[in-house]
């Protein structure tokens, strides 16, 4: 049989799954000819197929050497490179294929998901959307068009995009967990819950799902249910470290430190090798010297393999231990492996655009100009029930907030992403602000257990006071602030469940500082007098008496004692603060930055 009938034949066997007759033929056609592209590429899809990817990559990568432009090669070797992690690689080779075929739904999709992944939000929604017009019928594409449009907060989209992919996919649980997350993001608590179980009882056995089910039912206050959960876990996997570190985090939230620490080191004594629970230690007590066991184990552990993604955390939680400790050298150079880790890991995805930044800023400012504040034609509401403490991350907001939510008449909000996701939209049509503000005060009500004032402690709030002001000219405005180094250093050895793209940078830090402060300066001037008060950490730690009484005295709300004990509040705390904000306040946070003077670098220029 000549090479011709023995690729067809093979092609033939391709399709109805005979791939070890795949192998047979192809082999007989490279025997003669071990540059045939077709048969290479052939023999890459069906090791693909039978998981065998290193033998995968190494045939497809032969095709493309011979032909560079084999559409098959190009798709197959995208998507394998894609799940090895090598998005950049993955993601070239899908826009070349996506050349060459532009109504390919199947290598749109894969193009679609190699942008998400790479953090390229609108490339990613516009390369989905049109490969959903060509496989309407493909959950999958829906799935990735939402998490690309939740990036964007583009929210209401987003969970119509997830409920597409169940009414296609009723048995798929990964579109039930994600919705679960789009919904906690939301405040719609009982909702994620119920997908959460959907998700369970289609995948009973999924320990992450699971685990992530304990968490939510925690944040419910359901905790004998939390419990049962975390008990199912432990009898899938009685070795499980994780559902041993869920627990401590759960216990962490609550602020019941100690039981926190007492089962992480549990779990450090039993798997020794598992990087969450030294992290997870890290940050939930202050190291001391009695600690030196398990921070000589942290530096042993990062001399092992391990995976980039373990390293990152385990830079950190040995930074954070050596930060406590006071050898400072040592560990801002930990803290600048984790960041630079992180940039690496996550490249291209942390690219800050210094210039997009600053026009943004600028957009703002004349958008909410002086003449705008001063006349507004746009319906407002009289409603006293938010509280918005914002500022520069790391200011202090998270300690205001748990502080003003121990009165009796306040509930904390927490870190709501209303304005972040809604905000934008206004600097196009300052006209829909009647129609947030609704929204807005609805999401309240729904989350506010009847109190009378709900606290919003999300601190970029600070860019849209101009419209928070406008829509709500009756809200309380606490702007937290702090020293301009202590908050950049603490920005830069913080470690964020979801940063801002600039927080791993000091250059970029700096940049967001300054653009913060043009932004503040300039609501000081378009705004009446009173609207904010301005409550500076240091003088909250050198006189949290006066500190306090000044807050509740401008929320207008009667005094209450318990706020001079936030210390002992029950609730969860869910922020990059968790540990401080549950701490009697102490000084040591005040001139931090004097014990890293030698290598701050672009921060010195802060110092005033």
């Amino acid at each position: 049989m000549d090479h011709a009938n023995l690729l067809k034949a093979a092609r033939t066997a391709y399709e109805a799954g005979q791939l070890s007759e795949v192998e047979r033929l192809c082999s007989q056609v490279l025997g003669a000819d071990r540059q045939s592209p077709e048969a290479n590429v052939l023999l890459g899809m069906a090791a693909a197929r039978t998981g065998r990817t290193e033998v995968a990559v190494a045939k497809l990568g032969k095709a493309l050497e011979t032909d560079p432009d084999s559409f098959e090669a190009l798709s197959w070797m995208s998507v394998l490179l894609r799940q090895s992690g090598k998005l950049a690689e993955a993601l070239t080779l899908a826009e070349k294929a996506a050349q060459i075929r532009a109504d390919d739904g199947e290598i749109l999709g894969n193009l679609g998901y190699c942008y998400l992944l790479t953090r390229n939000a609108a490339k990613a929604t516009e390369t989905l959307r049109k490969a959903i017009e060509l496989r309407p019928k493909e959950a999958a594409l829906y799935h990735n068009l939402a998490l690309s449009l939740q990036t964007q907060g583009m929210l209401d989209e987003a969970e119509g995009a997830l409920r597409t992919a169940i009414d296609l996919a009723p048995d798929s649980p990964v579109n039930y967990s994600t919705l679960a997350q789009l919904l906690v993001g939301r405040a719609r608590l009982d909702e994620a819950i119920q997908c959460l179980q959907k998700a369970n009882s289609l995948d009973p056995g999924n320990l992450r799902s699971i685990l992530e089910l304990a968490t939510r039912l925690k944040e419910a206050g359901l905790d004998e249910e939390a419990y049962a959960q975390i008990q199912t876990a432990i009898a899938i996997d009685p070795k499980s470290a994780r559902a041993q570190m869920v627990i401590a985090s759960i216990l962490q939230e609550m602020g019941r430190f100690e039981e926190a620490v007492e089962q992480l080191e549990l779990s450090i004594a039993r798997f020794p090798s598992f990087v969450g629970s030294y992290y997870t230690w890290a940050q939930c007590k202050r190291v001391t010297e009695k600690d030196e066991r398990i921070v000589r184990q942290m530096r042993e552990l990062l001399r092992s393999d391990l995976r980039q993604s373990e390293r990152i955390f385990l830079e950190y939680g040995l930074a954070k231990s050596l930060d406590d400790l006071g050898r400072y050298e040592e560990a801002i150079r930990h803290f600048d492996r984790h960041n630079r880790g992180c940039l690496e890991f996550h490249s291209p995805a942390r690219n800050f655009d210094q210039s997009a930044f600053a026009a943004e800023v600028d957009r703002i400012i004349a958008a909410f100009s002086a003449e705008a504040m001063a006349s507004p034609n746009i319906p407002a509401s009289t409603s006293e029930v938010p509280i918005f403490i914002l500022g520069m991350i790391r200011s202090g907001t998270s300690l205001v907030e748990q502080i003003v939510s121990c009165h009796p008449d306040v509930w904390a909000g927490g870190e709501l992403g209303f304005w972040q996701e809604r905000g934008p939209s206004l600097l196009d049509d300052l006209d829909r602000l009647p129609t947030l503000v609704s929204d807005y005060l609805s999401l309240l009500a729904g989350i506010g257990k009847g109190k009378p004032r709900v606290t919003d402690k999300m601190p970029p709030n600070y860019r849209w006071i101009g419209a928070i002001h406008l829509g709500l000219p009756k809200a309380k405005i606490i702007h937290c602030r702090r020293n301009p180094v202590d908050t950049c250093l603490s920005i830069y050895t913080t470690r964020f469940g979801d940063p801002p793209p600039y927080v791993l940078s000091r250059e970029n830090i700096v940049f967001a500082y300054r653009q913060y402060e043009r932004l503040m300066e300039h609501w000081r001037r378009v705004l009446p007098d009173g609207t904010l008060l301005e409550l500076d950490y240091e003088e909250l730690v050198a006189d949290k008496d006066g500190a306090t009484r000044r807050m509740i005295d401008y929320l207008g709300l009667p005094w209450s004692e318990a706020c001079l004990h936030h210390e002992q509040s029950q609730r969860a705390v869910r922020t990059a603060s968790i540990w401080q904000a549950r701490q009697p306040l102490y000084s040591t946070s005040i001139a931090r930055w004097k014990n890293y003077e030698p290598w701050l670098g672009e921060f010195a220029g802060l110092i005033r």
